[in-house]
C-alpha cells in the first residue's frame, strides 16, 4: 500500500471551564486533609468526598495528589455501585468505552478514543504488577479481565502510560489491585447475591475472603474463593420453525480463587508469593439474531444451528519481594501468566453463503438442499507470559527529589488454532454442484473426514526495557517531572493454513519484526495549597507492529476485494504506531469547606500510523494496515458533592471527539488504475462523544451504627454522528449495513440497610428495561442476517455483604 498525507464567589464556578475552575480554586478556603490509609477511602457513610490512595505512579499517594487523569474504585465503592465486571467499571469511568461481541468471545476497550481490534493492545491491563493484555492473533484473541471480587481497588489511568507501564499502554492502563496479607489483625469479606432477570433465568453468587497473621508481624495470609452464575435471557431456537431448543441459553459461570502468603524475615524485607486462578464459561453468544427477535417485547433469540460456547481459564503465580533501605525501596516482581481458551463458534450461517451465494438466506435462515448441514469453528487459544520487573524508588519527606528507576523483561507467547468441524461439506458440495467433489470445487480435498480448514498462528513477543521517572521540587509549590522508557522489542511470528476453505494444501508464512521504542514524559505540577493543584503533562505511547495472515481465496469476491486494494493474498506485515498526548488538569479535594471534590482535565492526542482493520466487505475477511493519522481531543470532569448531611451527588462528564486527519489511498489497480480511498480525512474513530454518569447517594443513620441508604446511578453514552470509514460512501470499505450506533441511557437503583459490618440491599439494574442496540455484526451473510447486543434486561435482586 502507498499512502498520501494530507473575589470568593464559588457559585460562579463552571465545571467545564478550566480557567473558571482554577480561579474558583484560588479564591476558595481550604484545610489540610489527613492522608488515608493505603487502599482505603474516606468513610462514605459519613457523606464525605472520597480520596482513595492509589499507586498509579508506582508509589502510594492520594488520588487527589496524583498529576494524572485517574479514576479509582475501592472495595466499598465497588459494592456501592454493584460492580461485577470490567463492563461496569468502564460504564462508570469517564472517557472509557467497553464493548463485547459474540464472535469468539472478543471484546474491545477504548480510552479517550484510542482503541483497536487488531495488533497489540492499546490498553494495558494489569493484575497487580503483571500485564495480561493480548495481541490480536487469528480470530480468537481477547483479553481475559479478572472478575470483581475481594479487590483492594481498581485504577483506570487515562492517557498513554508508556514510561511506567510500557508498550501495551498506548491509550491508558486498567489495574486490578489485590488485598495484601494481614500481619497484625484478621479481616474478612463475604458477599452473596440472588437476582432475577426479566424473561430470563436467575443469577446468583457466593464468595468469601479472609486474611490475617499466622505469626504476628512475621507471617500473614489472604485467601478468597468466589463463584457466580449469570442466568441467560437469549433463547436458542430452530432455524426452520422458530421452536425453542434451549431456553435462556446464554448463561455464564465464573470461579475465582486466590491465595497470598506474606513473610517478613526482617523488618526491612517482605516476601509475598501468591497465586490467582480464574475459570469462566459463557455457554452461548451474548448476541441475539435480529431476524427472529423482538427487543421491544423483550424477546431475544438466536437461531444458529450450533450453540456457541466460550470456556476460558488462567492461573497467575507471582512472587513479590520488597526491601526497604532508609529512603530507598527495592521491589522485584516475578510472575507467570498461563491461559487457555477453547471457544466453539457456529459458522453455519457464515461460510456457505460465500460459496453458494447469499440468496440461500432469503427464503429462510438457512434452507439448502442439505437442511441438516452444520459447520462449527473450534478454537484453541493459549497465552503464556513470563514477566520480571525490578524497580528502585527513592522517597523522603524533606527531599526535593523523588524518583523511580527500573528494568522490565517479558516473554509473551500466544498460540491460536482454528479448525472447521465440517463433516457434511462433501454432501453439500455434491448437492449444489451436481455430484462434484470437494476437491473439484476447491482444488483441495478435505484434511480428514470432518475437517475442512485448519489454521495455526504463533507469536512470540520479547521485550526488555529500562525506565525511570524523576520529580524535582523547584519551589515549595512547583514540581517538575521527567521520565523515559527505552525498550527493545521483537516479534517472531508464524502462520499456517490448509484445507478446502483456505484453497491450499499448505500455506505457511513466518518472519520477525524488531523495534526500539523510546517513550518520554514531561510534567509540571503547581500546588495551590494542601488540597488544590494544577498540572500539565506531555507523554508518548507506543504499540509494536505485527503480521497479517494470508487471505484465503474462497470466492471471486475475495479476489475482487484484494484487487480493489492493489494487494495479493500474502499481504505482509504492518508497522508500529504511536501517540503523543498533551494534558492540563486541576484537582481540588476540599472545595466549599469540604463539600465538593472536583477533578478536571483537557487533552489533545495525536495518533500516527494507526493500526486498524480494513474489511474486505464482499469476502468476509479483513487485514491490518497503517491508516494514516488521527487526533483525539476532549475534556473530563469528575465531581463529588455533599449537598446535605445525608445526601451526596457525584459523577462525571466527558466529551471526546476522535477522527482521522489524513486521507489514505490504496495502491493503483493495474497499470494506471484508480486509487480507492481507504480512510478519508474527517472519518471517525469508534467512540462515543458524550459520556455522563450521575450518582445520587442518600445515607441516613437512624440509630447507632445503623444506616439506611438509597443509591441511584444514571449513565448516558451519546451517538457518534461522524462517519466511520465503513459508513463513508467514498471509501473502499463502505457498507450500507454498517451499524451507526445509538445513544444509550441506563438507570440502576439500590436501597438497603447497613448494621455495623453487615450490609443487606435490594437492587434493580436497568430499571427501565432499556434495550438499545450496542453492536451489530453482519458476519458475511450479504446483509441478510444480523447479530446484535444490548443491555441485560431489567434485573431485580438481593445482595448481602459482610466485612470486618
Amino acid at each position: 500500500m502507498t499512502y498520501r498525507k494530507k473575589g470568593k464567589r464559588p457559585a460562579r464556578m463552571t465545571a467545564l471551564s478550566l480557567s473558571g475552575v482554577i480561579a474558583a480554586i484560588i479564591s476558595l478556603p481550604a484545610y489540610a486533609q489527613e492522608p488515608a490509609t493505603a487502599g482505603s477511602s474516606v468513610d462514605t457513610s459519613q457523606a464525605q468526598p472520597t480520596d482513595i490512595v492509589v499507586t498509579a505512579t508506582r508509589s502510594s499517594e492520594r488520588i487527589s495528589r496524583v498529576p494524572l487523569s485517574v479514576t479509582a474504585f475501592d472495595q466499598a465503592k465497588l459494592d456501592q455501585q454493584g460492580v461485577r465486571n470490567v463492563d461496569d467499571v468502564a460504564r462508570l469511568t469517564p472517557g472509557v468505552v467497553f464493548t463485547r461481541t459474540g464472535f469468539a468471545g472478543n471484546n474491545q476497550i477504548a480510552i479517550r478514543g484510542i482503541s483497536s481490534t487488531v495488533g497489540a493492545s492499546t490498553t494495558g491491563v494489569y493484575i497487580d504488577d503483571t500485564p495480561i493484555q493480548v495481541r490480536s492473533l487469528g480470530f480468537a484473541s481477547a483479553t481475559a479481565y479478572p472478575e470483581v471480587f475481594d479487590l483492594e481497588r481498581v485504577e483506570i489511568l487515562r492517557g498513554p502510560q508508556g514510561t511506567l507501564f510500557g508498550a501495551g499502554s498506548e491509550g491508558g492502563t486498567v489495574r486490578f489491585i489485590s488485598p495484601q496479607p494481614g500481619y497484625k489483625e484478621y479481616s474478612g469479606y463475604a458477599r452473596a447475591e440472588l437476582s432475577f432477570t426479566e424473561k430470563g433465568s436467575p443469577n446468583w453468587e457466593l464468595g468469601a475472603a479472609v486474611g490475617g497473621p499466622i505469626v504476628e508481624d512475621k507471617i500473614g495470609f489472604r485467601a478468597s474463593i468466589w463463584h457466580r452464575r449469570d442466568g441467560g435471557y437469549i433463547d436458542q431456537v430452530s432455524q426452520f420453525d422458530g421452536s425453542v431448543l434451549k431456553k435462556d441459553a446464554n448463561s455464564r459461570d465464573a470461579l475465582v480463587a486466590r491465595f497470598a502468603l506474606g513473610m517478613k524475615p526482617a523488618d526491612w524485607l517482605t516476601i509475598t508469593p501468591s497465586v490467582y486462578y480464574q475459570r469462566s464459561t459463557a455457554h452461548a453468544s451474548p448476541e441475539y439474531m435480529d431476524r427472529v427477535s423482538d427487543p421491544n417485547r423483550g424477546i431475544f433469540r438466536n437461531a444458529e444451528p450450533i450453540l456457541s460456547r466460550f470456556p476460558d481459564k488462567f492461573v497467575l503465580p507471582s512472587l513479590n519481594i520488597e526491601a526497604e533501605f532508609g529512603p530507598f525501596t527495592l521491589t522485584s516482581v516475578t510472575s507467570k501468566f498461563i491461559r487457555k481458551g477453547s471457544p466453539l463458534q457456529d459458522y453455519t450461517l457464515t461460510f456457505p453463503g460465500l460459496l453458494l451465494g447469499f440468496d440461500i438466506y432469503r427464503d429462510g435462515l438457512f434452507n439448502p438442499l442439505v437442511p441438516d448441514y452444520k459447520l462449527a469453528s473450534q478454537f484453541r487459544a493459549k497465552q503464556n507470559n513470563f514477566t520480571q520487573e525490578v524497580r528502585l524508588q527513592f522517597s523522603q519527606p524533606d527531599s526535593r527529589i523523588t524518583g523511580i528507576v527500573g528494568i522490565f523483561v517479558q516473554r509473551a507467547k500466544q498460540t491460536t488454532r482454528q479448525t472447521f468441524i465440517d463433516p457434511m461439506l462433501p454432501t453439500l458440495i455434491s448437492s449444489y454442484f451436481g455430484g462434484a467433489t470437494v476437491e473439484q470445487i476447491f482444488g483441495v480435498p478435505m484434511i480428514d473426514a470432518s475437517t475442512s480448514y485448519l489454521a495455526n498462528d504463533v507469536s512470540r513477543d520479547h521485550q526488555e526495557a529500562v525506565f525511570g521517572e524523576l520529580t524535582y521540587r523547584l519551589t515549595d509549590r512547583l514540581k517538575v517531572t521527567a521520565g523515559a522508557r527505552y525498550a527493545r522489542t521483537s516479534l517472531d511470528y508464524s502462520t499456517f493454513q490448509a484445507g478446502p476453505w483456505a484453497q491450499t494444501a499448505s500455506l505457511a508464512t513466518s518472519g520477525r519484526q524488531k523495534e526500539k521504542p523510546f517513550t518520554p514524559k514531561f510534567g509540571l505540577t503547581y500546588e495551590l495549597d494542601g488540597s488544590n493543584m494544577i498540572y500539565a503533562t506531555a507523554s508518548k505511547g507506543f504499540r509494536v507492529g505485527g503480521v497479517n495472515k494470508p487471505i484465503p481465496l474462497i470466492s471471486d469476491a475475495c479476489r475482487g476485494d484484494l484487487q480493489a486494494f492493489g494487494l495479493s493474498p500474502e499481504i505482509g506485515p504492518y508497522n508500529s504506531d504511536s501517540v503523543w498526548s498533551y494534558e492540563v488538569g486541576t484537582k481540588s479535594s476540599n472545595l466549599l469547606q469540604g463539600r465538593l471534590q472536583l477533578y478536571t482535565s483537557a487533552y489533545y492526542i495525536k495518533w500516527s500510523k494507526i493500526q486498524q482493520s480494513i474489511p474486505l466487505s464482499n469476502c468476509g475477511f479483513d487485514f491490518v494496515g497503517n491508516l494514516g493519522s488521527a487526533v483525539s481531543k476532549g475534556v473530563d470532569v469528575q465531581f463529588q458533592a455533599k449537598l446535605t448531611k445525608d445526601l451526596q451527588l457525584g459523577g462525571s462528564v466527558a466529551y471526546n471527539t476522535a477522527y482521522y486527519t489524513d486521507t489514505v489511498y490504496g495502491a493503483p489497480t493495474g497499470s494506471g488504475g484508480a486509487r480507492g480511498i481507504i480512510v478519508k480525512d474527517g472519518d471517525a474513530l469508534p467512540t462515543s462523544p458524550w459520556m455522563v454518569t450521575l450518582n445520587a447517594d442518600y445515607d441516613h443513620e437512624f440509630a447507632a451504627d445503623k444506616h439506611g441508604y438509597a443509591r441511584l446511578t444514571y449513565t448516558y453514552r451519546s451517538r457518534n454522528d461522524r462517519l466511520l470509514p465503513q459508513q463513508d460512501p467514498e471509501t473502499l470499505s463502505y457498507s450500507p449495513d454498517t451499524f451507526r450506533g445509538q445513544a444509550t441511557h441506563l438507570v440502576n437503583l439500590r436501597a438497603g440497610v447497613r448494621i455495623s459490618d453487615l450490609d443487606v440491599s435490594v437492587f434493580a439494574n436497568n430499571l427501565f428495561n432499556s434495550h438499545p442496540r450496542l453492536t451489530r455484526d453482519n458476519l458475511a451473510t450479504g446483509g441478510l442476517i444480523f447479530f446484535s447486543t444490548t443491555f441485560v434486561p431489567r434485573t431485580i435482586g438481593l445482595t448481602a455483604t459482610y466485612k470486618y
